[in-house]
């Protein structure tokens, strides 16, 4: 059996010991911190989550605000990995994806030998089950997307489907750090993203269509960006003007709202009523690895949950779609101080 081992900076020291632990009762363990000098760290992670059995959270206070376990927590599921939170203090509580997964206390040491003892045993059971291991349809996924070509493509399928229908009222809401309308015909956004011609013309497509469904007058949008990626500076200067020019011309449309402000969790399309698209992807990559779709009405329900706790917070902290515009245009002249491409 094989399982990766999947926890924050503050937890490595007993991420390691249980390592030493499960190895010596003959499960492979994959630890991101023994990765070798000169390997590409997110190729290898990948490979290490899709090669292991189950994946193992260490649940602590930290972990709770780790954006990597998340991530790490989001590809394993998407791959339809067992995953099994080792929740590590008594205060802790298993929130949003992770709360309908089986958990094992790890807090109880006052036998280490039993509580060893039940990990190990539970860990091989586990593996004896694997081969009819069905997570994403236990949680209500009907479906997983891989690679972000597939993905688009799905994309353009319901939007397309949505704008046939120019009487129906929806309500869509959207979370992501640039979003759709930061996509360009800029030729260095090709170049700087290495997105090939099929790419960008299937990204250029949704953004067309997306903003045909968000400025009709029957559409509620609201959106949600938080536009801090590592990406080249040149790629990031093309992205903020781009995304500058659609929030300036949907401004006065009542109908369209959106906040600048931090949240966590996937990129999140929504559609009330139709379905929710979840998209995961590692740092410093340019599209999504795994996307998961929901159509269940509760899991939509979930989502739109999630998304309106961060929005209403964010308004009561006076955030407003002019104060968006003014975040977003200081973090694109921001660039020119670091010597990012303006026009």
């Amino acid at each position: 059996m094989k399982i990766f081992i999947s926890y924050c900076h503050e937890d490595e020291a007993i991420a390691h010991l249980l390592g030493y632990i499960f190895r010596q009762h003959k499960i492979e363990c994959f630890i991101d911190r023994s990765l070798k000098a000169g390997t590409r760290f997110d190729t290898a992670l990948q490979e290490m989550i899709r090669s292991s059995d189950a994946v193992l959270v260490l649940f602590t206070e930290a972990t709770q605000s780790s954006a990597w376990v998340n991530q790490e927590i989001g590809f394993a599921m998407a791959c339809g990995k067992v995953i099994w939170p080792l929740v590590m203090a008594e205060n802790v509580k298993l929130e949003g994806m992770l709360a309908t997964f089986q958990w094992y206390s790890l807090f109880d040491w006052t036998n280490p030998e039993r509580t060893v003892k039940n990990l190990i045993s539970g860990l091989k059971e586990t593996g004896r089950g694997i081969q009819n291991h069905e997570s994403h349809k236990k949680l209500g996924f009907d479906r997983v997307i891989t690679g972000k070509i597939e993905r688009t493509k799905f994309i353009i399928e319901r939007f397309t489907h949505l704008l046939q229908k120019p009487a129906r009222r929806i309500t869509i809401y959207s979370q992501a750090a640039f979003s759709t309308f930061a996509v360009s015909d800029d030729p260095m956004y090709k170049e700087a993203g290495q997105h090939s011609d099929e790419y960008i013309n299937l990204l250029l497509n949704e953004r067309k269509l997306f903003h045909q469904l968000v400025v009709r007058p029957t559409t509620t949008f609201k959106m949600l960006l938080w536009p801090v990626r590592s990406y080249e500076q040149k790629y990031l200067a093309i992205r903020f003007k781009a995304l500058l020019a659609w929030m300036n011309e949907v401004k006065n449309l009542s109908n369209i709202d959106f906040l600048c402000t931090h949240y966590l969790g996937p990129n999140r399309y929504i559609v009330l009523d139709d379905f929710c698209l979840e998209g995961y992807k590692l740092h410093h990559t340019s599209g999504y690895e795994m996307s998961i779709v929901k159509y269940q009405p509760s899991k939509i329900e979930e989502a739109i949950s999630d998304f309106d706790a961060i929005y209403q917070n964010s308004r009561r902290d006076g955030k407003s779609k002019e104060t968006a515009i003014k975040q977003v245009e200081a973090m694109y002249h921001n660039l020119s101080q670091l010597g990012g491409r303006q026009q």
